[in-house]
């Protein structure tokens, strides 16, 4: 007697478990890949989370020193700045410790201070230069003084996947447009 063979296609074992090892690889490197660009997106967004709290903290105090005006005893050089805003409220800049973190606040009238940046952001140093210029009108002996001020502000700001703090440094310059006279 005659047996035919079976004359059916199909993958042995062997092809089946290799296939599968070659899948099982390119899904783990597909998977790990993935997974640190997730990490890369979380770092991108905590660092421009990070200088927009900045910037925005920077603007706000050069806007507002811009606004408004110097008195005697105030727009002085060091790592606090005092100035009388538009509103006429007594405004005080200063490096400050809220929670353990060096933040940069604000001070009204000499009330509490207000932190204007937060965590992930770490305050290093925060100075004022101030420069004062006088003007003398002969005709009318009236003096003008103006007061010009350098904001220089340096820090920290944490990733969460990185061991090592990224740094930021900025300056601006900025001039009371409202001018003391005496």
């Amino acid at each position: 007697m005659y047996i035919q063979k079976s004359k059916q296609k199909g993958f042995t074992l062997i092809e089946l478990i290799v296939s599968l090892g070659i899948f099982g690889i390119i899904m783990l490197l597909v998977t790990s890949t993935y997974f640190m660009l997730i990490a890369a997106s979380t770092d991108v967004r905590t660092s421009t989370g990070a200088i927009n709290n900045v910037t925005s903290a920077f603007n706000a105090m050069a806007d507002n020193i811009r606004t408004g005006s110097c008195k005697s005893g105030q727009c002085l050089a060091g790592s606090t700045f005092t100035f009388t805003d538009s509103t006429g409220n007594d405004i005080t800049y200063s490096s400050c410790t809220i929670n353990s973190d060096h933040q940069i606040c604000e001070s009204i009238n000499g009330g509490a201070s207000i932190a204007m940046t937060y965590t992930p952001v770490l305050i290093k140093k925060l100075n004022f230069n101030a420069y004062k210029y006088s003007y003398s009108s002969a005709t009318n002996s009236i003096n003008v003084k103006q007061t010009f001020t350098i904001i220089n502000v340096s820090g920290d700001y944490i990733l969460p996947h990185s061991n090592q703090p990224a740094r930021f440094y900025m300056e601006t310059a900025v001039t009371p447009r409202r001018i003391h006279i005496q």
